[in-house]
């Protein structure tokens, strides 16, 4: 089951299968910005935000949702780790539009 909150703290199941749309606005106008076909868009999911090795990474081009596969998180711990996703604009500018935030590997009981 995935849930997401008001703060962008995401909880879901261990093998579970979601799809994460990530809206972007500009903070100046308010205007949704709309992703150019050549903008990268990066979710990181880590143990923390020190920690260099990366539990699982989705890397989109042109799109702002995420899949997120059962063998994304079929290995995690049931613990919450810190993600964020990090916008790469065609021209070179990169802009973080989701901070550190926790994601947190909920237990299952059906495997």
């Amino acid at each position: 089951m995935l849930h997401i909150d008001e703060e962008n703290k995401i909880s879901l199941t261990r093998g579970d299968t979601a799809y994460l749309t990530v809206p972007i606005y500009n903070s100046v106008t308010e205007e949704e910005y709309i992703l150019e076909p050549n903008d990268t868009l990066t979710l990181t999911c880590k143990r923390s935000v020190r920690e260099t090795n990366i539990v699982f990474q989705k890397v989109l081009t042109g799109s702002n949702v995420f899949h997120i596969t059962p063998e994304d998180t079929v290995g995690c711990e049931f613990k919450t780790y810190k993600y964020d996703v990090q916008l790469t604009m065609a021209n070179g500018d990169v802009c973080t539009v989701i901070e550190p935030t926790d994601f947190k590997v909920t237990s299952e009981v059906t495997t």
